[in-house]
C-alpha cells in the first residue's frame, strides 16, 4: 500500500518563507590598526591630532553612518562614508586644548551599518605640558570684616624664553610678592577696603617664546569679598 503525503497550501507558504528566512552569512567587519592613541604635548602645543587608519576586511560594503566626540574640544574628520571590501581609510581626531592641562582622554564613537558591529570606540589621549598653577584658586575675606593679608603660591614651569607678566591695576587689593624658589612664587593679597562686596580677578600672563613663534597663556585666581 503506498502512502501518499497532501501539502496544503498554506503549509507549502510557510515552509518557502522559513527557507527564504535562513540567516545568511555576512562578515563585514572594519579592522582597526590601533583603537587607542596616547601622545606627549609640546610646551608650544595648543593642539594635538590623532589619526585612526582602518580596513573593511569583510566581503561586503560598509557605510559610516555617524562619527561623535565626547567633546566640543575635539573634532573628528573622515574623508567618506562607503568602503567597499578591502578598502582602506582613516579618521582624525582634532584636540584643541584651551586652557587644559595634564592627561586628557577623548573618545570618538564611530556607527557603522555592519550587521556584525554597528559601534566602534577610539580613545585619544595627549599629556598636556602644566603651564603653571595656583593654589588656591579663590581668596575670601567677609564684608565688614578685617582687612588681613592672603597668601597664593604660584607655580611654574622650567623653561628657557618663558616670561611671566604679574597681575597690575588691581583696584581693591594691594598684591605684594613674597619670597620663593624652585620654580614657585608667593604673593600676599590685602583688601583696600571690605567695605563693599567685589570680585576681581587676578591674572598672570604667561608669554613663551621658541623657534620664532610666541604663545600666551593666562593663569588666574578670584580676590572675593562677600
Amino acid at each position: 500500500m503506498r502512502t501518499v503525503f497532501h501539502f496544503s497550501a498554506p503549509l507549502l507558504i510557510v515552509a518557502v518563507l522559513s527557507a527564504l528566512a535562513a540567516p545568511v552569512s555576512v562578515s563585514a567587519a572594519l579592522e582597526f590598526e590601533q583603537t587607542r592613541i596616547e601622545q606627549q604635548a609640546k610646551l608650544l602645543d595648543d593642539q594635538s591630532m590623532a589619526v585612526f587608519r582602518f580596513t573593511n576586511t569583510g566581503d561586503q560594503p560598509i557605510e559610516i553612518l555617524r562619527v561623535q566626540s565626547s567633546c566640543g574640544c575635539t573634532v573628528p574628520e573622515l574623508d567618506k562614508q562607503q568602503y567597499a571590501p578591502g578598502e582602506s581609510g582613516e579618521i582624525r581626531a582634532l584636540f584643541t586644548f584651551g586652557s587644559r592641562q595634564g592627561r586628557q582622554m577623548k573618545r570618538v564613537t564611530l556607527t557603522t551599518n555592519d550587521p556584525a558591529r554597528t559601534t566602534y570606540q577610539l580613545d585619544f589621549i595627549t599629556h598636556i605640558p602644566t603651564w603653571g598653577q595656583i593654589s588656591p584658586r579663590m581668596l575670601r575675606w567677609s564684608v565688614g570684616g578685617e582687612p588681613e593679608p592672603r597668601a597664593v603660591r604660584v607655580t611654574l614651569p622650567t623653561a628657557e624664553g618663558l616670561t611671566v607678566k604679574e597681575p597690575s591695576g588691581l583696584e581693591t587689593f594691594r598684591m605684594e610678592r613674597m619670597q620663593g624658589g624652585n620654580g614657585e612664587r608667593y604673593y600676599q593679597l590685602t583688601p583696600l577696603s571690605t567695605e563693599q562686596g567685589v570680585t576681581e580677578k587676578v591674572a598672570f600672563e604667561l608669554v613663551y617664546e621658541a623657534d620664532g613663534e610666541t604663545v600666551t597663556r593666562e593663569l588666574s585666581f578670584y580676590a572675593i569679598i562677600r
